[in-house]
């Protein structure tokens, strides 16, 4: 498995920080100066390992006020000036106990003894103070870079990150996932980081913008071409003005004018009908005859009642 670089996990503590507890991502600090580095290196006579020289050149340190980001019991990662004032402190502490700890080998001295003096404390710890954090191993070996957990009521302890890489990339994937870091779980509340160790706390919901704004839009297919009509045939035309005419006739629009409109009321039908029915019925008229075509006796129509054509 490939370990993400000090800068890979910080710009997933950046982007998760930003979306869920702005107020802790403004606490960020800009990065250090290389010079104030160099300067420190020198005045505690050691070298930072790799790891910590790039988390400074990304974030040196936090602003220590309400919603500072913290790694859960272990506090917030110093900057440049801390890890200077709280090494120095524990230096001081150390050398009463030098004569206890000398039958120790150097590498024996990097893990059980107090502070030896290539150690560095790179966080503030759950009181923002120099008595307890995690550090870092400066001196040259196979302990180099190591983390380790130091508390003041206890012997200190390496943990189960080699290097200060690791424990990024883990504290990066426990706040986008909400997995435990250190047995506590990282939420995010009135925008601030904050750490739950007994599932308990509700965090903040996301707003419906929010997950709209994570949701991945989804693909639509193009419609297909619509197949383009060719000429109608004359005798269509023909129909589609006609249909297009007796609907505007029958919505009671106007009919176009110099255009002649047949009475098709049912009841009065054409006017060719109207006179066909007209030769065809008998006359009223006195003195009119049969119609043409038809036999008559005696001046009445054979078809009339009371009559029978033999």
């Amino acid at each position: 498995m490939t370990t993400l670089t000090v800068d890979q996990s910080w710009a997933r503590i950046e982007t998760w920080l930003a979306q869920h507890a702005a107020v802790s991502h403004g606490l960020l600090r800009p990065p250090a100066l290389p010079e104030d580095i160099a300067a420190a290196e020198l005045r505690l006579g050691v070298t930072f390992p790799p790891d910590l020289k790039d988390s400074l050149l990304r974030h040196d340190g936090v602003q220590l006020q309400d919603g500072t980001p913290t790694l859960g019991h272990y506090g917030p990662l110093s900057g440049v000036e801390d890890i200077v004032r709280s090494t120095e402190f524990l230096r001081d502490i150390g050398e009463d106990l030098a004569d206890d700890e000398a039958e120790l080998d150097e590498e024996e001295r990097d893990q059980y003894a107090y502070w030896p003096h290539e150690r560095l404390l790179i966080s503030l710890g759950i009181g923002w103070q120099s008595s307890d954090g995690l550090f870092l191993v400066s001196r040259p070996g196979p302990h180099h870079g190591r983390v380790g957990r130091y508390f003041d009521e206890g012997s200190p302890s390496f943990t189960e990150w080699p290097g200060l890489r690791h424990l990024l990339a883990d504290f990066a994937t426990a706040l986008e996932n909400g997995t435990p870091f250190d047995g506590r779980i990282p939420l995010a509340s009135e925008g601030r980081l904050i750490w739950d160790d007994d599932a308990t706390i509700v965090p903040d919901p996301l707003s419906p913008l929010g997950l709209a704004a994570e949701a991945t839009e989804p693909l639509v297919p193009p419609a297909p071409p619509r197949a383009r009509a060719g000429p109608l045939h004359p005798a269509h035309r023909w129909g589609l003005r006609r249909s297009r005419f007796r609907g505007r006739h029958r919505a009671g629009t106007a009919a176009p004018a110099g255009r002649r409109v047949r009475d098709r009321h049912p009841a009065r039908g054409t006017p060719g009908q109207a006179g066909r029915r007209a030769r065809d019925r008998p006359s009223a008229q006195p003195g009119a005859g049969p119609p043409v075509g038809r036999r008559t006796l005696g001046g009445v129509p054979s078809d009339s009642p009371g009559r029978t054509v033999r």
